[in-house]
Formats: structure tokens, C-alpha cells, sequence
């Protein structure tokens, strides 16, 4: 028996092996059984024979065969599953589908619900992902890798925004808007600046703008930065009375919800 691990090119060599049957096996996690995410591939090829594809390569391993004064080359190839599938929320009493209904589908390793807004951070190569749900999930910003899509992990936030409707990134810092103001008290909503630490796993929040124009507006939503204008644009949806997230009714004077979006200077 002998081992090798892969060198930093992805992989090794056995060398001064006299010729004969030998079984290859992965001794790592890379062969993946069916109903994951990888299926194994394997193919060997002896000098410049036409290549040879092993169909029933299983967690037992390969069986090659070594020719005297030859190379085989094994070649193994982790393929990426995508599964497919379908949702149906139906009525308990009825047993009839629900039409509108809305899933999301998130790892299970992330503790991620939702998803109220999207920012892309391109100088750390980060995108951040809020949640509105209210519960401790919605304390953190959850992060992924812009370019392979990994999760890296969550954001803690020292003092998290109650309801987080959208959040953006700007110049260097992340910005969040919250749905934290109560329409029928007159209370309004706010933006946040977090600045993230130098680790990128926490962020130091601070209280941004006020959003006293319009008090009644129900809820704001969604922000986003137009950097060569020097404005941010928020969006305002007003007149709809928002019981735990879902509209209910009109406030007086509205028989719609209006949705505006608001330009605000920078400078």
C-alpha cells in the first residue's frame, strides 16, 4: 500500500511500481456516493492509447493495470450534481393549491431564511445578504464568494437594525435601510452605516438618516447609490397598512399602495 497526496498542480505520481493489477482508491472525501452533490468520473489511459473510461468506479476504488515500460494515467473527476424540484403549498381544508404562494431555498449550514436585499462589495469580491425575518437569523449579514459563490460565513452586526428591508454598499461601507419605524405612531424609518472590521466578520453599526418625509408611508424598501451623481435612491411604498410584513387594508385617503422612489444628495 502507498500514498500520495496531490501536489499544488492537483496531482501526484507513483513511481518504480512493477507492472501488474492495482486498485486506486481516494482515501479523502472526493468520492461521493449517489444522492450528493458529486458523482466520480474515471478514466486511465496507458502511454498514448485511447483514453479508457471506468464506469463502475465506487468508494472500493479503480482497478488498473500497469504495462512494462509504459505510463497509466488515472484521471479522476469530482462532477458537480444539480438537482431539480418541485413545491406546492396547498389549502389544509381544501387540499387545493395556493396560488402566490413564495419559496425560498437556502443551506441549511448558513441559518440564512430570507432574503430582503442584495449588495455586491467588489473590492473584498463579497456578496452580502440580508433577511427581514424577525428572529435572531435577521442579526446577521450573510456573506458569499462573488466569484465561486461559496458561503464565507455571517457579518455580526454590534447593534443589529430591527426588519432590514435592503442593503447596499458604497465607497467602503455597507449601508442598510430599516424598516423600524411604527406608520400608525408617526414614527419613521432609518438607514445605517456598518463598517466592517478589518477581518470581515464583524460590523460597527451607526445611525445614518432619518426618514421623516413621509411618516405614513407604510414602509421603505429597497436603496441603491449613483455614485457619478452623487445621490442614493430609496424606495418608498406608502398608503398600505403593513401588519408583520403582509399588507392589510389602506390607511384613509388610500384605496392603493403608491410606490415612489426618492433621490437624496450625497453632498
Amino acid at each position: 500500500v502507498s500514498y500520495r497526496d496531490f501536489d499544488s498542480g492537483g496531482a501526484y505520481a507513483f513511481d518504480d511500481l512493477s507492472p501488474g493489477e492495482y486498485t486506486v482508491y481516494e482515501t479523502g472525501a472526493a468520492y461521493a456516493a449517489e444522492g450528493t452533490d458529486y458523482h466520480v468520473v474515471t478514466t486511465y489511459a496507458v502511454d498514448e492509447d485511447e483514453e479508457q473510461t471506468i464506469t463502475d468506479y465506487s468508494a472500493d476504488g479503480a482497478q488498473v493495470t500497469l504495462v512494462e515500460d509504459q505510463t497509466s494515467t488515472v484521471l479522476f473527476t469530482n462532477n458537480y450534481s444539480t438537482h431539480s424540484y418541485d413545491f406546492t403549498k396547498v389549502d389544509s381544508r381544501t387540499d387545493q393549491p395556493l396560488e402566490g404562494a413564495v419559496f425560498g431555498v437556502f443551506r441549511a449550514d448558513t441559518g440564512q431564511l430570507e432574503c430582503s436585499g442584495i449588495a455586491v462589495d467588489p473590492d473584498s469580491r463579497t456578496v452580502y445578504m440580508s433577511s427581514w425575518i424577525d428572529d435572531e437569523s435577521s442579526s446577521f449579514l450573510y456573506m458569499y464568494d462573488l466569484d465561486t459563490g461559496d458561503y464565507k460565513g455571517k457579518l455580526r452586526m454590534d447593534k443589529p437594525p430591527m426588519w432590514i428591508q435592503g442593503v447596499a454598499y458604497f465607497e467602503g461601507s455597507l449601508f442598510v435601510t430599516s424598516d423600524d419605524g411604527d406608520a400608525d405612531d408617526d414614527a419613521p424609518d432609518h438607514m445605517y452605516r456598518i463598517t466592517v472590521s478589518d477581518d470581515g466578520q464583524t460590523g460597527s453599526v451607526t445611525l445614518e438618516k432619518t426618514f421623516d418625509d413621509v411618516i405614513r408611508q407604510g414602509e421603505i424598501e429597497g436603496l441603491t447609490f449613483d455614485g457619478p451623481r452623487r445621490t442614493f435612491l430609496l424606495l418608498y411604498n406608502r398608503g398600505a397598512r403593513i401588519i408583520a410584513g403582509m399588507p392589510s387594508g389602506f390607511y384613509d385617503g388610500y384605496d392603493q399602495e403608491i410606490h415612489e422612489v426618492f433621490v437624496y444628495d450625497l453632498d
